[in-house]
Formats: structure tokens, sequence, C-alpha cells
């Protein structure tokens, strides 16, 4: 078989700090898909149009043979140019068009009712694509949604995959390897590029995904995580890599064989990884750091321990001490917070700000709260006939989807802005800045975080 799996291009019309902090990361699932489809003889092909910039319309210039499936992804912030690629290629081709990815498994019955979408791939994909592309009667593949005689079928989930190291790398070698590079604020070295070693998470959160990748949390081998490394070091040229998996340091015995390893084959790579401030230890940070991690972003979401917990945040933790320790390990840290979660008040919001103050990370990011489709907090606002909007581009951090209780949109907006100011605003920050000087690499990142500052604060008057 011949297939073509394509990433849509991620719309940069927002007024999201993001748009100013954007890296591209490589499409590691459609990327996996393609290594698993190769074992199996196919000939595979990537389009990415976010790393290439190419909107839906120009897709059929880059589309110069037939293909015998054409699979597309998308998470709900980029779903509509999604559709748009369906759209234009099916009024090009008479393939079978699959779509997949997080959006996919949220909205099932929206991404099949798409009329140029033939098959809806839901969760892990890996052995569902196998099953496809050898022609497997559609009603006998586990969790795939499709059409038949006018009516849409959902077969049964399929289980989740127990092993990650069963499957080779992803395929690499297919993607534009030159044009990744991780989000501004995160990387010390360049080029550097976005990886995820594990699947699942132990949280509950009401706004995260909370079954689309299974409740187990699986990762790789610390030694496939090692040949891996070396792949992007030694055949691509990477300096840093950035691990984007939800709680890094779940399997802390796992992290520090990986940190071993590291050590031991003098990798020499830096990076940086996201955690639970609940999963760290001193011990573990100062292996971390000896290993080549240089950042850490902890997840906080609210100043008010009464609103983590009516958001199923459950992390009940000293956050200051653990942000101190973490930097007194010689590890940067970001930590991140919403603005306008459900149930929350003017002065609950107020009281974020000054607490990110208080505990003085090295760097924080403020999010507008978005609800995306699948989370808990979706499911209650949609109940509650509070969804502003069904236009998933807006889905962006930025903008207000929902009618909140008891904030305004323009409320909501204004504190986001403030929270920025606030934050960055102060004097220990120039101080950071004047301390960093002594570290080019480091300096160069706070400058980089500096000018997307500004240009926010530009944009947003």
């Amino acid at each position: 078989m011949n297939i073509l799996l394509i990433n849509p291009l991620w719309s940069k019309d927002t007024k999201s700090i993001f748009r100013y902090l954007y890296g591209v990361f490589p499409p590691l699932g459609i990327a996996l898909l393609a290594s698993i489809l190769e074992q199996d003889g196919h000939r595979v092909r990537i389009i990415d149009c976010a790393a290439h910039e190419i909107i839906p319309a120009d897709i059929i210039k880059h589309i110069s043979e037939k293909f015998d499936f054409i699979g597309i992804t998308g998470a709900s912030q980029s779903a509509p140019m999604s559709y748009e690629l369906a759209k234009v290629i099916k009024k090009n081709f008479d393939t079978p068009i699959i779509m997949g990815g997080i959006h996919a498994t949220a909205m099932p019955d929206e991404v099949i009712g798409n009329p140029y979408i033939d098959i809806c791939v839901r969760a892990e994909g890996e052995e569902t694509i196998k099953e496809i592309v050898m022609n497997k009667a559609l009603s006998t593949i586990k969790g795939i949604s499709y059409k038949a005689d006018g009516r849409v079928i959902h077969n049964p989930n399929r289980e989740p995959i127990a092993d990650l190291d069963s499957y080779p790398l992803p395929a690499y070698h297919l993607l534009p390897m030159k044009l990744y590079r991780s989000m501004l604020g995160v990387s010390i070295k360049w080029p550097s590029i976005g990886l995820i070693i594990s699947r699942g998470c132990p949280g509950k959160c009401e706004y995260c995904y909370p079954n689309s990748l299974g409740d187990k949390v699986r990762m790789k081998s610390p030694g496939r995580i090692l040949e891996e490394l070396l792949l992007l070091k030694n055949d691509y040229r990477f300096k840093e890599v950035d691990f984007y998996d939800d709680t890094f340091t779940f399997f802390k015995n796992k992290v520090v064989e990986i940190c071993d390893l590291l050590i031991q084959n003098k990798v020499g790579l830096t990076w940086s990884c996201l955690t639970r401030p609940d999963f760290v230890d001193e011990p573990l940070l100062k292996r971390m750091k000896e290993a080549g991690c240089h950042q850490l972003m902890y997840g906080i979401e609210s100043g008010s321990s009464e609103i983590r917990k009516k958001i199923n945040k459950k992390v009940d933790v000293d956050f200051k001490k653990i942000i101190k320790m973490t930097q007194r390990s010689g590890i940067q840290v970001r930590a991140t917070y919403m603005i306008g979660n459900y149930d929350e008040r003017y002065e609950d919001v107020l009281k974020t700000i000054s607490f990110a103050k208080y505990v003085n990370s090295d760097l924080a990011v403020f999010n507008v709260c978005t609800p995306f489709p699948g989370t808990a907090l979706y499911r209650r606002l949609e109940a509650e006939g509070r969804i502003l909007t069904e236009d998933w581009s807006k889905y962006d951090f930025f903008n207000v989807v929902f009618k909140h209780p008891y904030l305004t949109a323009k409320e909501i907006i204004y504190l986001y802005k403030q929270a920025n100011k606030e934050f960055y605003f102060r004097p220990i920050i120039f101080i950071r800045q004047l301390m960093a000087l002594y570290n080019f690499n480091r300096m160069i990142l706070l400058f980089r975080i500096s000018i997307a500052i500004i240009k926010g604060l530009i944009n947003w008057r």
C-alpha cells in the first residue's frame, strides 16, 4: 500500500503569548505510525504542514501521486485545518481519508460526521492503522468510528498498548528535521527538539484529557530512550531535547536510570521536562541536573488551594519549598497558571497572581482557562449551556470560549494581561537577567522571553 500521513498547520492568528513563544513540534504520533507501516512493507510519505507552513488550499501542490489511504491527525485547535485538508483532498482524489489524534478521540461524532472523512481513529492508533491498511472489514476493527448504510457506527474501544518498546522508533527520516524547534523559553542550546517518551498521566484534572491514552502511565525503557536520544544527537545534530510528557518523573527509578545512562555514555545533551511537584525529591533533582536537565515545569494552575480542589488538581505540597529546592539543585523552574478557572472569583485570580510572585519561579506561564473537548470541564460547561463557540481555532489559551459564572470575558483578559505584567516587570526578573550574563545560553533565553513578553503587551493594547 502507498500511504500519505499529514500533520495540519496550526493557526498563528491568536493574541496568546504562545504566538511569540511559538515552537515547531515534530508529529511523533504519525511518525510512529509511518515507522510501523514501513516495517510491514508499505510505502509511506509524511507532509508536515505545520513545519512547512502549508495552508490547506495549497496541499494539492504537494501531492504528486495517488495514495491508497490518506491519514490526517489533529488536536482540537488545529481540527478546522484538518477538516479543510480533508475537503480539499477529497475534491481532487477519490482516496479513503482517515482522521485520528486527540480531537478525533474526544469528538468522534463530529469527526465522522464530516462528509470528507471516511474513518475516525480513536485513542492509540498503532494497531488500528495496521488493520485498516490490510483492508480488514471495518466492522471488525476496534477503536474506529465509520459510516455504513447512512448511519454512524462506533466500534468498541481498543485496549491501550502495554509495551511502548514493542514498536520501532518514529520515522524521523520522513520528517523535515531541520525545521523543528522547541518553544521559546524552554531551550538553552540549539538546535532543539521536543520529544515524548511516555503515555498517560496519574492526574485526573478537570481541564485535561483524562483517558485519551489510557489511565495507566507507560514509559519506554531507559535503554530505548537512550537509543532515541543518541539518534537525535548523532544523526540529526540536536543539542537539546525537551520532554513534553505529562509527568516525566512518575517512574522515579526509571528517571534515575535514564540519568545514569546519559552520564555514563557522556551524551552531552541539555534537556528540560514537565512534571508534578509531588513527584520529585532533592536527590532525584540533583541527579537530573548532573545528567543535563536545566529546566523543569510544574503545573500549579491556581494560588488558591480551594480552587485547585475544585478543578481536581490534587497536589498538596509546599510549592515554594519545592521550587526553591529545584532551583537550589541548579534547575530553572517554569510554573504554569490558569486565569478564569470555573468557580474563580476576581479575588481568586488576584491571589493566583500574588502567589506566582510569592513562590518566585524563574518563569511563569499564564493561560486563560480553556475547556478542551473531551475534558470533564468541557462536559460540565456544555451541560450548563456555557460553551460560547465551537470554533476550535479559538481554543488557544487566550480567547474566552465559555460564559464564566462570576467573571466577564473582559475581566478575564484584563487579569491575564495583568498577570504577565506583574510577574515579569519586577526588579527580581531584571536581577536574574543580569545574573545570567555569566551564562550566555541562559542570557539569550531570558532575552528572547523578554522580547516575547514585550511584543505580547504591545499587541494586547
